[in-house]
């Protein structure tokens, strides 16, 4: 079986929570989101081929719980205009 791996974005608070679950129970991150996909018959549910656990744990060791969603929204809140256009740009030029 050839398994596909598909990047995926989390927030960054989903990745903060899982890493410290992954550190409550003594395992790796890697390990916990394997457990979290692990069908009750030991086999590994199909979805688990889609993730990308190299970049999810890059995503959990970046992760800084220290910055706020008030602070993210803040910050956003300084941008004029709408960034529907730049995400447009940003998609078609892919």
């Amino acid at each position: 079986m050839t398994e596909q791996t598909v990047t995926i974005q989390i927030a960054q608070q989903t990745a903060v929570m899982l890493q410290a679950r992954a550190d409550a129970q003594g395992v790796s991150l890697d390990e916990l989101l394997r457990l979290l996909f692990e069908a009750p018959n030991g086999k590994q549910e199909s979805t688990d081929a889609l993730l990308d656990w190299d970049y999810i744990a890059e995503c959990a060791a970046e992760a800084d719980p220290s910055i706020t969603l008030e602070e993210v929204r803040k910050g956003l809140s300084k941008i004029e205009g709408s960034m529907v256009e730049d995400f447009r740009q940003e998609r078609d030029e892919r």
